[in-house]
């Protein structure tokens, strides 16, 4: 089912005239996810992430994004069924469709075998009747459950959060992790204890390793920054030094950027320096 669901949102961006490319410019979304979106596969990103990408897709090619996070929910759910065709009213003559002439005489004998032929339903009316009936009761099971269940066990107003705020939630949560990680790593407190600040101008990588016992691996985004404690040492593998800055005890230290190469370091009391297999541009 999701194949078709992907295939008709591809449909309406085409019919459009608009590339994939010129779409993910536009919603400032990476064209890799909107790629899976139109593949069917919806398992790149947690939920929250691929409904708001879904919300931004549908309202930028046009589309009713309400419609289409409730398909997508119902097709998630295996609750998806295809609206039921109407069926055509057939046109049987009426007794009553008479001239304006005729009033006065007396009506025509009815003719039972037409009725009769009538009467009799068709295979396909009988499946588009029960398909109604299993629609009608779709919806008084959902009507049910949301007056006896939703409504009634719970007060909470639950409202769908904008793309804008979604991202500032992962920005906060990342950030919140960095400094969990980062006061797991550097739990001394003492008073002569080493305080390494990494801040990031472009994105990079870093393994630490404090006072030889403990390592860890980190990213850091843009104008992100990362704080770790230490009681003797650092020992650090950048793998984009041209996009970090360090500063150990609110005393800035220079790096000797090796462009294009990852980079090690250690870093104590004494300053940063640069172990045997690594260049050193001071020497």
């Amino acid at each position: 089912m999701f194949e078709t669901f992907s295939a008709e949102l591809k449909e309406a961006r085409e019919s459009l005239g608009m590339s994939l490319e010129q779409l993910a410019n536009k919603i400032k979304i990476d064209i890799k996810f909107l790629e899976a979106i139109e593949k069917g596969d919806f398992t790149f990103l947690p939920e929250i992430y691929v409904r708001a990408f879904l919300k931004e897709y549908a309202r930028t090619i046009g589309l009713d994004e309400n419609k289409i996070l409730k398909k997508f929910s119902q097709i998630r759910d295996g609750k998806f069924t295809a609206e039921p065709e109407q069926p055509i009213e057939s046109e049987i003559p009426t007794l009553n469709a008479q001239p304006q002439h005729s009033i006065n005489k007396p009506l025509p004998q009815r003719n039972d075998e037409i009725f009769d032929t009538y009467k009799k339903d068709s295979p396909a009316d009988n499946k588009n009747q029960l398909m109604m009936i299993g629609a009608l009761l779709l919806v008084v099971i959902a009507v049910a459950i949301y007056f006896f269940v939703i409504k009634g066990g719970s007060k909470q107003i639950i409202t769908e959060k904008s793309y804008e705020e979604v991202l500032q939630e992962r920005d906060l949560a990342e950030r919140k992790r960095f400094l969990d990680d980062s006061e797991e790593a550097g739990g001394v407190t003492d008073s002569d204890s080493l305080v390494l600040l990494i801040r990031a101008v472009d994105s990079s990588w870093f393994r630490i390793l404090s006072d030889g016992e403990i390592e860890k691996e980190y990213y850091l985004r843009p104008k992100q920054s990362l704080e770790i404690k230490a009681s003797e040492s650092f020992s650090l593998l950048i793998g984009n030094s041209s996009g970090v800055s360090l500063a150990l005890n609110n005393e800035t230290l220079p790096l000797n950027v090796v462009k294009g190469r990852a980079l090690k370091c250690i870093i104590n009391r004494n300053g940063l320096s640069y172990p045997d297999n690594v260049i050193d541009g001071n020497r």
